[in-house]
């Protein structure tokens, strides 16, 4: 199993990635957007579904002394007036589906 952080790091905005939690719990979505500051911290925003009912999740984790955090999931809660993210556990395995330059060059070669 490949260190999450490593994967995270290398995450591009519209790639498909999963994340599964400590709790076996899993996330699936599109990247967007990316944050990512080396040695510093990362934050990538994954959604769901389409634009009008997406429901959004992200990753975390920030470094101390060079040594990263153990990266924290967390879902949008919509359900109150001004939304709040919701904590959903650390992740212990980060996976790129799809990514978005691959679905690019599929999507060229039918022109």
């Amino acid at each position: 199993m490949a260190d999450p952080i490593a994967i995270l790091t290398d995450v591009q905005p519209q790639d498909r990635v999963q994340l599964t939690l400590l709790n076996g719990e899993r996330i699936d979505g599109v990247a967007h957007p990316v944050d990512v500051e080396p040695e510093r911290r990362l934050r990538i925003e994954l959604r769901t579904g389409d634009e009008d009912h997406a429901i959004r999740y992200d990753v975390r984790s920030t470094t101390d002394d060079g040594d990263w955090a153990t990266p924290t999931a967390r879902r949008y809660d919509v359900k109150h007036d001004e939304g709040e993210w919701i904590v959903m556990g650390d992740v212990k395995e980060a996976t790129v589906l799809e990514h978005a330059s691959d679905r690019e060059e599929r999507s060229n070669e039918h022109l």
